[in-house]
């Protein structure tokens, strides 16, 4: 599709080129899978096979210890990420991060990074969450003054991870006026949903995460939730009745329950579509459902978004989700739509917004 494009739903820390991983990896010394090749890098980041979530996020704990508690390389991440995007036409985006799993400890500390704890710190060398952000936006501000674009960051909270919710919250708060436009949790919604009481809502509904997000919309920040990919509709009302969510991440298992899809297209909720990764995360299975949920929002005429989510992980570039979906069938004017409703649902300012959809619109001759 020609350009330009918006991108809402891509993680930062999971659009490290393979390159610049594989430099800072060999560089420090530090692990490398199987022979220590870099065909066998890739093979070991890159998923081909559709499993889980989990099993999908494995490749992170070989590749961001080549990040974490560096400074210069989180600053580096943030400026490859806007000459990357602005080779796939995309003039807008929204990439996603949790600080506190760039920190050099948490490695130690989240679940699906754990099998791999070969890897310490220098423990004199501290680094702070604010550290982070800083390191990123400084990345991201030399990047759009040298490649064009525009971007605005969203801070993702971590399923089982509540102690670090209010502090991301206050990262917004701080860091409104700097690029930080929205909310987001993240993480695995499997093995949440098979509490049989109702009255205890699992994992993802912690107390202080309701109390975050309730907190964030009495402010004015934008709130998105990862829901309906790995667990079902259920997840997805429970993200936007509860978490108050203006955005869905993925969504696709809303179509589970068509009462909860109906409530979706009314409320005009906004899908943030990844077509590859619903895939390889089996969000989707393509041989129980021949058609993707992507076509049936796009038959109802739902909002919704293309998007690459982690790109280090699924290899793909924007270009090339947008090239899958066309062969599944939509036309280049339905993927226009998906742009202008990006846009529209974007947590930018609103000069901004006007802005980028402008520019979409003059491009795409519907000005």
């Amino acid at each position: 599709m020609a350009s330009p494009k918006v991108e809402l739903h891509v993680h930062l820390d999971g659009a490290i080129n393979h390159s610049t991983i594989w430099e800072l990896l060999k560089k420090k010394n530090l692990p490398l899978p199987k022979s220590g090749s870099y065909q066998d890098f890739l093979d070991s980041v890159i998923v081909k096979t559709p499993d889980s979530l989990l099993s999908f996020l494995k490749g992170f704990s070989i590749f961001l210890p080549a990040i974490v508690g560096d400074l210069d390389a989180i600053e580096r991440m943030s400026y490859e990420f806007c000459e990357y995007q602005s080779k796939e036409g995309v003039i807008y985006a929204e990439p996603r991060y949790c600080p506190h799993l760039l920190i050099p400890h948490i490695l130690d500390d989240v679940e699906f990074l754990s099998h791999n704890n070969s890897w310490t710190s220098d423990p004199s060398h501290k680094i702070s969450t604010n550290d982070v952000v800083e390191a990123v936006n400084r990345g991201l501000k030399r990047g759009q003054e040298d490649f064009g674009i525009v971007t605005r960051t969203i801070l993702s909270c971590i399923r089982g991870k509540p102690e670090w919710s209010e502090e991301i919250l206050n990262l917004c708060i701080k860091y409104r006026n700097s690029g930080v436009v929205g909310i987001d949790i993240a993480g695995d919604e499997a093995g949440e949903v098979t509490i049989k009481d109702e009255e205890q809502e699992g994992r993802m509904l912690d107390k202080e995460d309701i109390a975050v997000f309730e907190k964030a919309a009495e402010l004015g920040i934008h709130r998105t939730v990862h829901a309906g990919e790995a667990g079902p509709a259920k997840m997805v009302m429970k993200a936007i009745d509860i978490l108050k969510a203006e955005r869905i991440g993925h969504g696709y298992r809303v179509l589970e329950n068509e009462e909860s899809y109906k409530y979706c297209l009314e409320k005009k909720i906004h899908f943030e579509c990844c077509p590859t990764s619903s895939i390889l995360t089996g969000s989707v299975n393509l041989n129980q459902t021949p058609v993707h949920p992507i076509m049936r929002f796009a038959k109802d005429q739902a909002s919704f978004s293309v998007n690459t989510d982690d790109p280090t992980v699924t290899n793909t570039k924007l270009n090339d989700e947008y090239s899958l979906l066309e062969t599944w069938g939509l036309t280049e004017k339905q993927l226009q739509q998906c742009n202008i409703n990006a846009m529209e649902h974007s947590f930018a300012e609103p000069e901004v917004k006007q802005m980028i959809l402008e520019k979409l619109k003059s491009a795409y001759g519907s000005a």
